[in-house]
């Protein structure tokens, strides 16, 4: 749900594309779709972390805290990746801000 609603970001502000209907206004129903994409991983996630928090809440922070670093490295090594793999490219920046 959020890659189909993140795709057409990369041919809005292609001038060209006004032809095909795809507007500057349709960013809004675009980035409504994302943002329930969204909110239902991060549902998913925090059901996750409490399943394996389960009822001992005595370590429950250093947990939450191990998920949360966990996630944070990932999207930096795949950031890392996808900007090394777009940075001769005239379109990356836009490629990546999609992402």
């Amino acid at each position: 749900m959020i890659a189909i609603s993140s795709t057409p970001l990369y041919w809005i502000n292609n001038p060209s594309v006004d032809t095909v209907g795809l507007r500057r206004d349709s960013v809004y129903p675009l980035l409504a779709i994302q943002g329930v994409g969204i909110s239902i991983v991060l549902n998913n996630a925090t059901s996750c972390i409490s399943d394996v928090i389960g009822s001992d809440t005595s370590n429950s922070a250093f947990v939450i805290g191990i998920y949360s670093f966990a996630g944070y490295v990932f999207a930096g090594v795949v950031l890392k990746v996808i900007m090394d793999s777009y940075i001769e490219s005239p379109d990356g920046l836009k490629f990546i801000i999609c992402i």
